[in-house]
């Protein structure tokens, strides 16, 4: 890893070391999904979360300064729909490759950090997958 990171956001492993890994809650209405649209965003305002300046550091649940994120994610632009289903294996997934963009920013007592204006990504899919006791046939 380089020695130029200095900002590692993400809400830790919780209960260190053998908890859920960089997974927390957030307000439902933070995401929206039109598979049949082929549009999705996720959004998130002065969300709380910690950070522990390089990933080094949170994996190995170092000191973190308290530090707040603010993203909005937009899929659109259908380019590619494709499904798979497999009984035997209770499994069955739809999904639209599309376009995206994503504007992100955080903020802490290490500093702050935003992308440039809105940034394009390279690949974008968004999908409903559907296995085990939640699989209907």
């Amino acid at each position: 890893m380089g020695t130029d990171q200095i900002h590692d956001f993400n809400p830790g492993i919780d209960p260190f070391p053998a908890g859920l890994f960089w997974t927390v809650a957030i307000p439902e209405d933070s995401v929206a999904l039109n598979l049949g649209r082929g549009t999705a965003s996720y959004r998130l305002s002065n969300f709380a979360i910690e950070d522990y300046g390089s990933i080094g550091n949170a994996l190995s649940d170092g000191s973190s300064a308290p530090g707040i994120v603010s993203f909005d994610v937009e899929w659109s632009g259908v380019v590619e729909r494709a499904t798979a289903s497999n009984a035997s294996d209770q499994f069955s997934l739809s999904l639209v490759r599309t376009g995206a963009s994503i504007n992100w920013s955080g903020t802490s007592s290490l500093g702050s950090f935003a992308s440039d204006a809105v940034t394009k990504v390279n690949f974008a899919q968004i999908a409903h997958e559907t296995n085990g006791m939640f699989f209907g046939g």
